[in-house]
């Protein structure tokens, strides 16, 4: 189970798991690109996958390593990102599970208490967003003040979810 659909109705959430699509991918495939913004979110059946931000000398640096039971992107569902705010490239062989940002949308309008929850969800995880931005921002700058190499992008700052 995954905690940002935790409280939904039960109704709602087997649609999303009927609704999903099985992808495989091959070790080293870059899923999320910093050229195409993603509109979908992914679960993790088998394998490993490394959440990544691009340095300004191109070269990749590794956030967070995910492994199966794991999930990424799930903040694409709610807003329409125009660049993503991290990389995902596989690390192995991986099942990957597709939820579909205009799939949910259109699942939401079934379910008004889901759609409920979620909202209130994402208005206090973009409370949250806002708040570690402007400390990410300072951050940011002093670390380009010490080491012009090093910049943190403000949105790189993502909610982590588990689907177990």
């Amino acid at each position: 189970e995954c905690d940002f659909f935790a409280d939904c109705e039960s109704g709602f959430i087997r649609k999303i798991m009927l609704s999903m699509e099985q992808v495989f991918f091959g070790a080293h495939y870059m899923i999320l690109s910093a050229e195409i913004p993603s509109d979908s979110m992914y679960f993790i059946k088998k394998g490993r996958v490394d959440l990544m931000v691009e340095n300004q000398d191109k070269s990749l640096k590794v956030l967070r390593k995910l492994d199966a039971n794991d999930s990424f992107a799930e903040g694409c569902l709610v807003e329409n990102w125009t660049k993503n705010p991290f990389l995902a490239r596989t690390a192995t062989e991986c099942e990957i599970w597709v939820l579909k940002r205009s799939v949910f949308r259109n699942i939401l309008r079934e379910f008004p208490r889901s759609r409920s929850l979620l909202r209130e969800i994402t208005l206090k995880t973009d409370d949250q967003r806002r708040r570690a931005s402007v400390h990410g921002l300072s951050r940011a700058a002093e670390k380009a003040k010490r080491n012009s190499a090093l910049f943190l992008h403000p949105h790189s700052y993502f909610m982590q979810a588990w689907f177990g």
